[in-house]
């Protein structure tokens, strides 16, 4: 079961005082226009990562080819539970717009449990990612 959630804007002042840390570690909102390229999301997102020899990690057209297939699936795990998260505030703002009802709480446990769930792959990825840049030689 997809949850419905309207598109107008809910008010959520904790997310909305918070959105600007969560961008210093990659968060893009889910109405950003589909402009970035693999290179510049791995420009923000290649922090997540430290080599065990302490060499610096590539940029992304330096990354060899099993570490850039699994640095295009970690990119998209990131996109997909950016999109969930904003899909999941909506919700969550329904409710405490709207007030409490049943339908609306099961469709922010659907959509949360869905966000949760992406996030544990993104996890798994990261660690993926990870393991192949230690694998690689240096740059």
């Amino acid at each position: 079961m997809r949850p419905v959630v309207t598109q107008e804007k809910i008010k959520n002042p904790l997310l909305e005082s918070n959105l600007d840390r969560l961008a210093r570690y990659g968060f893009r909102q889910a109405n950003v226009a589909e402009t970035d390229t693999a290179a510049t999301d791995w420009a923000r997102l290649k922090g997540d990562f430290a080599r065990a020899d302490e060499a610096a990690v590539p940029e992304f057209d330096q990354l060899p080819p099993a570490v850039q297939e699994a640095a295009l699936h970690y990119i998209a795990l990131k996109r997909e539970a950016d999109t969930l998260l904003s899909t999941c505030e909506t919700a969550h703002g329904e409710i405490l717009n709207q007030g409490l009802s049943v339908p609306r709480v099961e469709d922010y446990a659907v959509v949360r449990d869905a966000y949760e769930d992406k996030v544990e792959e993104f996890g798994a990825a990261r660690a993926a990612v990870a393991g192949l840049l230690d694998q690689s030689p240096a740059a």
